[in-house]
């Protein structure tokens, strides 16, 4: 009979931080490979190529901002901690912003690409994953799909897939309008449309079944 698996024991601060770090890298990893973003990060994308004197590290708050207020008001429900996600979501663009700048002068290959939108992709599963996990308020993006799971009792896959395909459509309409033609948008981001919150819910129990988590600041946790 096998032994029960004795679960690792981290403060989700942790979680968050490794969170804020994966997903941040993992989105500019994937614009570096230009198979197309991923669609939620895909519109503060159009944006800053639209209306390029404000960065792309500030439109990704902006919008993380926007989604959060539209839930909000779906749900019909403020938690205190969603202040402290918007918080986080200028944390996360200045992060993006960092990021940006380091990866300037990376080579472009097709080579290249391809392993930077394959590490991109895994490393934002991953990133998703801890911020389900951390217990701990976390980004507007990922505290939207987290809000239709506890409020609404939808599945992480079919609130994150639903997220991603509602952005995708929103990200078409923009780049038309304000460009005139599609940008950030191609196989790779279908392919996030499709399977990264089906990797993210994958990612998440296998989590799950190794790790104990718990905010270390007790009013972090009560604050979700």
């Amino acid at each position: 009979m096998n032994k029960p698996t004795t679960k690792k024991r981290l403060p989700g601060e942790l979680l968050l931080v490794i969170a804020m770090l994966l997903n941040s890298l993992a989105v500019t990893l994937m614009i570096k490979a230009d198979f197309g973003i991923s669609p939620i990060s895909s519109i503060p994308y159009v944006l800053s190529v639209a209306f390029p004197a404000i960065s792309l590290g500030t439109w990704n708050a902006v919008m993380q901002c926007f989604w959060l207020l539209l839930t909000m008001l779906i749900i019909r429900k403020f938690k205190p901690g969603y202040l402290f996600s918007f918080v986080l979501a200028f944390l996360f663009g200045f992060m993006l912003d960092g990021w940006t700048a380091m990866m300037a002068g990376w080579p472009l290959g097709i080579g290249w690409r391809l392993i930077y939108y394959a590490v991109g992709f895994g490393f934002m599963a991953t990133g998703i994953a801890c911020f389900l996990l951390c217990g701990t308020p976390v980004l507007p993006y990922d505290a939207v799909p987290r809000a239709f799971v506890l409020e609404k009792g939808l599945s992480v896959r079919k609130a994150r897939t639903g997220f991603e395909i509602t952005s995708l459509i929103m990200s078409l309409t923009l780049s038309l309008l304000l460009l005139g033609r599609v940008i950030g948008i191609g196989v790779g981001t279908v392919v996030s449309a499709l399977f990264m919150g089906t990797l993210a819910s994958l990612v998440n129990h296998w989590m799950q079944a190794r790790l104990e988590v718990k905010p270390y600041i007790n009013a972090l946790g009560k604050l979700v």
